[in-house]
């Protein structure tokens, strides 16, 4: 027999691992914009605005909250920093577990769809927990600073994403 012939055939790629890992990378994304944006939009500017305002592009949410409100969620985030940094870092070790099993022959399945799943629910969590601090913040809201929230928010989703791009004269 030849090389050919004892060769096993590779597995098929799996439309399910890719939008496992879509999945994931959009909840990263949602984290990732959402605490961006309370942590950076409470911070007092170091310098002077740039052109076109304040942070921009972090969300429909964000862009609705007052300063005040960004101070609370910004703190109630440094709050739960070590477990937000933790956590973090075991998405991180999840990541390299999984580039190992990448890499391994024959290819594990299995350990790589649990990899990816203990990632997912860690991201999960983390987006759980940023959702859980927005909602506590607006149900402790006077009913007039909720509906001049909603107001804010109507206006922002109506606006669209803020543009990166500077203003051309």
């Amino acid at each position: 027999m030849s090389d050919l012939d004892t060769q096993k055939p590779r597995k098929r790629f799996t439309w399910g691992r890719a939008l496992l890992g879509a999945s994931l990378a959009m909840n990263l994304l949602v984290v990732g914009v959402v605490a961006g944006s309370i942590l950076n939009h409470a911070k007092p500017p170091k310098s002077a605005p740039l052109p076109g305002g304040d942070i921009i592009g972090y969300g429909p949410y964000t862009q609705a909250l007052t300063a005040e409100d960004r101070v609370v969620l910004r703190d109630a985030m440094k709050r739960k920093a070590p477990e937000l940094r933790s956590n973090r870092k075991e998405v991180k070790r999840d990541f390299d577990r999984l580039l190992v099993t990448l890499r391994a022959q024959p290819f594990d399945r299995a350990a790589a769809e649990a990899i990816l799943g203990a990632q997912h629910a860690r991201v999960e969590g983390q987006v759980v927990l940023v959702r859980r601090l927005l909602m506590d913040h607006i149900e402790q809201m006077e009913p007039a600073e909720r509906v001049a929230f909603a107001e804010r928010l109507t206006d922002a989703i109506r606006r669209g994403p803020k543009s990166r791009k500077p203003a051309r004269d």
